[in-house]
């Protein structure tokens, strides 16, 4: 059975329900009954007494549908002051007919969005009506005659007998349509606005339609006691979305954007759908936003609709989600190469809220987007939240693109990563790039080397390998970053393995197979790997820090991350004898005070990871070691050492058990 509303039928396109064909025939039904009930009511010669409410969700085009209707109307309307054939009573002798064309006859529109109070309203009506005129004196005319609250009704009534200054304001609005929109966005009570309404209801010769999302309104009880007085028919209609992106596309200024919405409509109208709540206010941003786009980056993008297309379906999903609060801003730029925060072995267990909703993201638009937008995820996330367009990181990724410059022109692991779309030709010459890399142990690049690793498990279920076939991918890679470190060539790329943060994607694209178990496998040795090459390269340095600890000088390197220039996720202090850091770090039998908080910091940046577990006993070593030195001394400055040394041991000795029991609770599955 079809759902009872076009707006009940839009899901049914991302669950296998009704063909849209069907569902676009029962919403063109229900558009034209609005449509037939208007002409009733706009034609009436005496006003019914009511008003009309076009109801629908946000971003359906409900205002699409008014004002395209109230356009066509005026068109087709011809003036007459013949009467009508006899025996029809839409004309009587001596009035004249509502002529849609006349200027006195145009629709009056007014949002009521964001508005605070009637006489608000009441001002945008009548500064419409008199344009040349100062809003100062529209203003001070309305207040020099409105009567704001009829106090036995409850209602803002205009008054036949008000101020002759409004009486001649209002005479204007005669024969015209006012039509309302937002209703439920107002910030002043459903009651004040339906009185309102009320008002211009009253005067007879004003028809008023109201715009507004109902279902915002199901819990104001002042709404549902009040609204059967005022609105006499609610209809409910649904814009069609072919001939809502043929009018947003005449305002793309981009000529090549222009052309690429043209060529790839269905594909663009098929994501839309899918979405499952269509919204029209997110079609026209992402589609200014890619207008933008296209005329602020490097030109050659514009020579790739392949490239264009690609980002344009991202941004459509994206933005959809974004607009129905399915995706939060702080997804987005993790849509391709997303963190998990937990320790790896929880990794499978306990998917966080995030996780969720982008693994919801990707099945509602999987067959319809590619998890390479070109565009990175970053860069559209801000264009989208603040409007902010980084040109520089938009047109580096655009330069590493294919499309954009040619298989011959990017590295290799790109191309065998889109595997999928390329030819036979272009795959043997990539895969034999990276075989042959691969033997001279040129590739060097954690991020890389993950990304080699999952084309490689993807391209083994397809009949092909990049390994050698004799070998498994696991056994392969292990041996293979193994044999990087004892050459001392391995790169760590930054923040892939920080503090045990599991990133599911490198450089702008995501790890191909990362939920394949021996992925994962691969990329839990390479962790652990680069945690014990970070700490082979810092040992050398340990003692020169403590050296610039003692000056004053390294304290920030404690928080710092190993690629940044610190140390903060290698375990580099418990490589250096207590007894000898404390000759280090004590300076006349004094230390640095700041000592104490610098290094509470970074036990506490540890929690939950355990990455800095071999210090954590080396610490009551050295702080025994501090207290043996200061026994040595004379006081009074042997106490105050003394003094400082335990309020340490208790300010870091807390956090250090604190980040024991969220270690110990995250190993046992807690």
């Amino acid at each position: 059975m079809l759902p009872t509303s076009p707006q009940a039928a839009l899901p049914c396109l991302a669950n296998g329900g009704e063909p849209y064909s069907t569902i676009l025939q029962q919403k063109n039904m229900a558009n034209e009954h609005a449509s037939a009930f208007l002409d009733y009511f706009l034609d009436l010669p005496e006003s019914p007494g009511y008003a009309v409410m076009v109801d629908g969700k946000w971003g359906v085009g409900k205002t699409f549908f008014i004002k395209r209707y109230l356009t066509e109307r005026q068109d087709k309307a011809s003036p007459t002051t013949t009467p009508p054939p006899k025996g029809r009573r839409l004309w009587r002798p001596g009035r004249t007919p509502r002529d849609p064309r006349n200027d006195r006859h145009q629709p009056v529109f007014v949002s009521l969005n964001g508005v605070s109070s009637p006489d608000e309203v009441n001002n945008r009506i009548f500064a419409q009506l008199y344009p040349a005129l100062d809003n100062k004196i529209v203003k001070a005319a309305l207040t020099a005659g409105s009567r704001a609250l009829n106090a036995k009704i409850g209602y803002d009534v205009l008054h036949q007998d008000d101020s002759p200054v409004l009486q001649g304001l209002l005479t204007r609005l005669s024969g015209r349509t006012i039509v309302f929109d937002d209703l439920e966005r107002t910030n002043f009570s459903a009651k004040s606005w339906l009185g309102l309404i009320s008002g211009y209801v009253e005067r007879g010769d004003v028809r008023v339609i109201a715009l507004c999302n109902e279902e915002h309104l199901s819990t104001d009880l002042e709404y549902k006691l009040h609204k059967e007085k005022v609105i006499g028919k609610t209809l409910k209609v649904q814009s069609d979305p072919e001939e809502v992106l043929s009018v947003l596309l005449e305002d793309v200024k981009n000529q090549k954007a222009k052309a690429l919405l043209g060529a790839e409509r269905a594909e663009i109208l098929s994501v839309f759908r899918g979405s499952g709540e269509p919204n029209f206010r997110s079609l026209r941003f992402v589609i200014q936003d890619f207008d933008r786009l296209c005329s602020t980056v490097d030109r050659r993008y514009l020579e790739a609709p392949e490239a264009m297309k690609r980002t344009l379906l991202f941004m459509l999903a994206v933005g959809s989600d974004l607009r129905a609060n399915r995706i939060e801003a702080e997804d987005i730029p993790e849509l391709t190469e997303r963190s998990y925060l937990a320790h790896l072995r929880q990794i499978e267990k306990k998917p966080n809220e995030q996780d969720l909703r982008i693994s919801k993201f990707f099945s509602r638009y999987s067959k319809a987007i590619s998890e390479d937008p070109i565009i990175p995820p970053a860069v559209i996330g801000s264009l989208f939240q603040s409007g902010l367009l980084d040109i520089t990181a938009a047109n580096e990724a655009i330069l590493r693109s294919r499309y954009v410059v040619g298989t011959e022109e990017v590295e290799a692991w790109r191309i065998l990563w889109d595997h999928w779309s390329i030819g036979h030709s272009d795959f043997v010459r990539a895969r034999t790039i990276i075989q042959s890399q691969l033997a001279r142990f040129e590739v060097t690049e954690t991020g890389v080397i993950l990304h080699v690793a999952g084309i490689d498990l993807a391209l083994r279920k397809l009949g092909s390998h990049i390994a050698p076939a004799d070998r498994s991918p696991g056994d392969f890679y292990k041996a293979y970053v193994s044999r990087l470190i004892d050459l001392d060539t391995l790169t760590l790329s930054p923040g892939l393995f920080n503090k045990f943060e599991r990133r599911t994607g490198f450089d702008g694209l995501g790890f191909i197979e990362r939920d394949d178990p021996e992925f994962s496998e691969i990329f839990q040795f390479m962790a652990e790997a680069a945690t014990d090459f970070k700490l082979r390269r810092a040992v050398g340095q340990a003692e020169g820090f403590l050296e610039d600890i003692s000056r004053g000088n390294g304290l920030p390197r404690l928080t710092k991350n190993f690629d940044e220039g610190g140390f903060a996720d290698v375990p580099l202090l418990a490589s250096v004898l207590p007894n000898g850091a404390a000759d280090i770090v004590i300076d006349d039998l004094n230390i640095d005070g700041a000592l104490s908080a610098a290094l509470a910091r970074r036990y506490q940046s540890d929690c939950g990871v355990g990455l800095l577990e071999p210090e954590w006993q080396w610490f009551y070593d050295f702080c025994d070691a501090i207290e043996s030195r200061a026994d040595q001394g004379q006081p009074p400055t042997s106490q105050i050492l003394k003094a400082k040394v335990n309020a340490m041991r208790v300010e870091v000795g807390q956090t250090i058990e604190r980040a024991r029991a969220m270690k110990d609770q995250v190993d046992g599955g807690g």
